[in-house]
């Protein structure tokens, strides 16, 4: 067995053994959960479930663009889906799983791959604040909260833009 599939089959036991640990940690919990689901609304969440993915699928795509990285659309979206599956680990590390899968299937390196993953999640964070920005003002939630949210936001960019600033950062972090 090669070190990748041994690789693999490591990742996926230690997050079977995660879910099952959360499983049996809260049964009480969920099961109450399940047993109080209304289960008319089941379309209805499939369905939104589903449309969200689009723009996701897309913007993953698009970034494997914007880095030359040309891979048809249709094993694009296998991989992101892949991706998915493995989300359930703390923090999505799990979604690294995406770099191994387009090293194994088209021979790209990781080295070109996981910065773009990186750059997904710090999307997907932009995104959570944005959107509980949005949250925090329907909700009528204190301001304070917007404007920390805001200063969060705006950090982020200033790493994102302002190149120098994050590579000393990063220095000053990895020593």
């Amino acid at each position: 067995m090669k070190l990748d599939n041994r690789l693999i089959l490591v990742l996926v036991a230690v997050i079977g053994i995660y879910a099952i640990f959360l499983f049996v940690s809260d049964y009480n919990t969920i099961s109450e959960k399940i047993s109080n689901f209304k289960i008319n609304y089941l379309p209805l969440i499939l369905f939104f479930v589903s449309v969200s993915w689009i723009p996701l699928i897309i913007k993953w795509h698009l970034l494997l663009k914007n880095c030359e990285i040309d891979v048809p659309l249709k094993k694009s979206i296998l991989v992101f889906f892949s991706g998915v599956a493995f989300e359930i680990t703390p923090g999505q590390v799990g979604s690294l799983i995406k770099a191994q899968i387009l090293k194994t299937s088209s021979n790209i390196p990781r080295t070109k791959t996981v910065p773009i993953i990186a750059v997904e999640k710090v999307y997907d964070l932009i995104s959570a604040i944005l959107a509980s920005i949005v949250g925090i003002i329907i909700l009528g939630i204190e301001p304070y909260l917007i404007i920390i949210a805001i200063l969060v936001l705006s950090v982020i960019f200033f790493f994102i833009y302002y190149r120098p600033a994050s590579e000393i950062f990063f220095k000053r972090i990895t020593k």
